[in-house]
């Protein structure tokens, strides 16, 4: 039979020992700059892709309407998210600088 206490102890012989120091939370490189800037690039790809496809459905080569109006819209809705960030982040920025020290 099983008693609680020992249900317990062999829990915890199976968990991995515990480290004294608190573990490093984990940030990705270069932050919020480069983020920033793989979003704009992001953006930048799915505007020339919608160009392109844009101009094949001139040019009367392929994709159908509905496929030009998905990728202006990827586009549109990929560069206003920028945006709202940018602005954010700069409503954020000018609210610092307006605090009182």
């Amino acid at each position: 039979m099983v008693t609680p206490a020992n249900a317990i102890g062999s829990v915890s012989a199976a968990l991995p020992p515990a480290t004294s120091s608190p573990p490093q939370p984990s940030s990705p490189s270069g932050g919020f700059g480069e983020l920033f800037g793989r979003a704009l690039d992001q953006v930048d790809a799915l505007q020339q892709r919608a160009d392109q496809i844009v101009a094949q459905f001139v040019a009367g080569q392929g994709p159908d309407v509905h496929d030009v109006m998905i990728a202006a819209q990827q586009a549109y809705l990929a560069l206003q998210t920028v945006v709202q960030i940018r602005d954010r982040a700069l409503a954020a920025y000018q609210d610092i600088m307006r605090m009182q020290i």
